[in-house]
């Protein structure tokens, strides 16, 4: 056998190593931003639990997501595996008589399904919301999503079950409180 063709098979194979080795860690790569691997440092991943009106259900998050349960054993709600849960509260925010669940989390995108139709394409970053559910007869329903929050939160917390506070990365505090329809920032 010629040595040259021994030669050029040997390149061959060490290209076709090179490319699948290339292929893989792409794939692997993106699999762990998938899965928020990449999102920030800073943030404050909280593992913790609580319980909606007066008892009805019980709220825990761990791992990232946040889980209800009805007498602690029957999930009836998760939070989807695309989005990463920093935080829960749970308070009468709207003062109608029922618990509102407001989750601190990253997801990619800022719209999701339901973007507004001035917007072509959504991003594909992780982007950080406050999601706002309700509990009505044994069932966990969305009530109001932010698609942007104006500024990224480090910290949160609830002030007399009326007001949420939001400490920025600069340290800024704001404080927001629902109006009719969706959080507003308090004058």
């Amino acid at each position: 056998m010629d040595i040259r063709l021994q030669t050029s098979k040997g390149k061959i194979k060490i290209i076709a190593i090179l490319f699948v080795t290339a292929a893989l860690s792409a794939v692997i790569l993106y699999l762990l931003y998938l899965s928020g691997a990449f999102l920030p440092r800073w943030i404050y991943w909280e593992e913790r639990e609580d319980t909606m009106n007066g008892g009805e259900a019980y709220v825990k998050l761990d791992g990232k997501r946040v889980e209800v349960y009805i007498t602690q054993n029957t999930l009836i709600w998760s939070t989807d595996k695309s989005i990463k849960a920093q935080s829960f509260y749970v308070c009468d925010l709207d003062h109608n008589g029922f618990d509102e669940l407001m989750i601190l989390c990253w997801k990619r995108g800022r719209y999701g399904d339901s973007k507004p139709f001035w917007i072509e394409r959504d991003e594909k970053a992780f982007v950080q919301h406050i999601y706002i559910y309700e509990l009505r007869n044994g069932k966990i329903s969305p009530k109001w999503m932010t698609s942007e929050l104006g500024r990224v939160v480090r910290e949160w917390e609830i002030i007399n079950g009326r007001y949420i506070l939001l400490r920025d990365l600069d340290g800024e505090e704001t404080l927001w409180q629902w109006e009719s329809y969706g959080l507003k920032e308090a004058d």
